[in-house]
């Protein structure tokens, strides 16, 4: 069939998915059955990449020449050169509309490039007459002149170096004791043009890759917004934070193509799950603690800690209604750090609270391997052994432990590898057959 015929089939996919015309099933066998487009989509990709490449070194390297001559230039100087990179880049921009609108690589570059001079020019007349005393003020109205470009241009990229942009600002206001509340409108700015990418088609690489910086974006971002109660609370945020993007993924974007690129919520949720699964495994989050002693958090921050376990037990609960049960056990961990607070706080020892995290991360790995067997998936086997492969690394090295605990603990690892390997086995002789 010819390229373009299929690339309009996967391009309707989804909407008949939708529809109820075709299941998740049934289109994942027309894309094994017509395979990859390779064709020229790739090298658009890759000159749009290197457009906004060549953007930035360029307006870094102005930028850098301005600077090497900049204490010899008088202040009126200074004044007219400080505009010469928007007023230059305002230009490449309104040439680019003109003559090649209809390429990608022009419109993401060229708005890029905007996007910096605005940022150089802003930097060089507030150095010229002191504008701004602190970064945070100047990089919070960097973004805020920004935003409007992602509207005005709808490029996609500049959506991206926004969202770093206000993470930034607020890791620096953290820094500074200041009130980062305000990241949340900051964010909501930038959520429009991330859903206007995926209307078309959700699973275009464009509409995927600002869903990877919104993920990313957001677990850095929640650790900064509630800094004042992570040293106590950090369990349930983060575990319940990875749980909401996971279930999301799950909810939203169930008919992604099945390759982890194409599923930045689920990727990230995941993955962040399983991370501080294993680190609470440990006595250190459950040791040393005074409970409920330390610097008083906002009251924003309290009503988001709050909220926080409660959408990831509704989630979990919706996933479960449309019968998606394989991501039980990951939504069984907000719970789990309730619960180990909970005990925690009560005065239970840290070492029995750590053991039910030993116990629930064991099970973790032992339900991906067997999952990964079961569908055949190398990717879940090998994600599968290397959690049991961490766990007993860890345990290994926890000089806290006893002989007989750890011995007990490679005992029931051991027996998990040989089950598997049963199962493996078993499988294998019922194919041959």
């Amino acid at each position: 069939m010819n390229k373009r015929y299929i690339r309009w089939l996967y391009g309707e996919l989804p909407e008949l998915m939708r529809k109820g015309v075709l299941s998740a099933d049934s289109a994942e066998r027309l894309r094994r059955n017509y395979g990859e487009i390779e064709d020229a989509r790739a090298r658009r990709i890759a000159f749009v990449v290197f457009g906004i490449l060549a953007a930035v070194l360029i307006g870094s390297g102005v930028i850098l020449l301005l600077a090497h001559n900049w204490d010899d230039l008088s202040r009126p100087a200074r004044s007219v050169i400080s505009f010469l990179p928007l007023v230059a880049a305002q230009a490449l921009t309104g040439w680019a509309m003109a003559s090649r609108k209809d390429s990608a690589a022009w419109r993401e570059g060229t708005t890029i490039a905007l996007m910096l001079a605005l940022g150089a020019s802003l930097s060089l007349i507030s150095q010229t007459y002191h504008l701004f005393r602190d970064t945070d003020a100047f990089t919070l109205t960097w973004m805020l002149l920004s935003f409007p470009l992602f509207y005005l241009r709808r490029a996609g990229v500049i959506v991206a170096f926004y969202l770093a942009g206000i993470t930034v600002w607020a890791g620096i206001t953290r820094s500074l004791e200041g009130h980062t509340s305000w990241f949340w409108l900051l964010l909501a700015l930038a959520l429009p043009p991330i859903w206007s990418a995926g209307r078309p088609d959700p699973y275009r690489v464009r509409a995927v890759l600002l869903r990877w910086a919104l993920a990313l974006c957001l677990s850095s971002a929640v650790g900064i917004v509630l800094g004042s109660v992570l040293d106590e609370w950090w369990p349930i945020v983060y575990s319940s934070f990875f749980a909401i993007l996971y279930f999301s993924g799950r909810l939203c974007f169930d008919a992604a193509p099945p390759r982890w690129f194409y599923r930045p919520f689920r990727s990230v949720g995941a993955s962040g799950m399983v991370v501080v699964s294993w680190l609470l495994t440990s006595r250190w989050p459950w040791d040393n603690h005074e409970w409920g002693v330390g610097a008083s958090p906002h009251v924003p921050e309290q009503v988001l800690t709050a909220v926080l376990p409660v959408a990831a037990v509704c989630l979990l609960y919706l996933c479960l209604r449309r019968d998606r049960r394989s991501g039980v056990l990951l939504g069984a961990l907000p719970p789990l750090a309730v619960l180990g607070y909970g005990l925690a706080w009560a005065g239970v020892s840290a070492f029995a609270v750590s053991l039910i995290f030993n116990a629930y991360f064991f099970i973790l790995g032992v339900v991906i391997l067997a999952s990964g067997l079961r569908e055949t998936s190398l990717r879940q086997v090998n994600l599968g052994m290397a959690a049991l492969g961490i766990l007993i690394v860890t345990r290994f090295f926890d000089s806290d432990l006893s002989y007989l605990v750890r011995g007990i603990a490679f005992i029931a690892v051991g027996l998990g590898f040989l089950v598997a390997n049963l199962v493996l086995l078993r499988r294998g002789r019922g194919e041959e057959r």
